[in-house]
């Protein structure tokens, strides 16, 4: 994924499970209770059962600071 930024929801939409305690297999997580599979760079849903795709967040990069914006 080289130096891309990305911020995306961490609540899987299925049922609650943190995708921070999911495997990351390249540009893709997986959810630890039940295998749904999000893309990291869209957030979209790749594998069910997701039920939609990840809301996504604007990333910057200020000096050595990463802002996000969350609205």
């Amino acid at each position: 994924m080289g130096d891309e930024l990305y911020a995306l929801e961490n609540v899987c939409p299925h049922a609650y499970a943190l995708l921070t305690q999911g495997l990351i297999d390249g540009d893709t997580v997986e959810c630890p209770l039940h295998e749904a599979v999000f893309h990291i760079p869209t957030g979209k849903c790749l594998k069910e059962p997701g039920g939609r795709d990840l809301k996504m967040y604007s990333v910057h990069l200020a000096g050595e600071e990463i802002q996000i914006k969350v609205e």
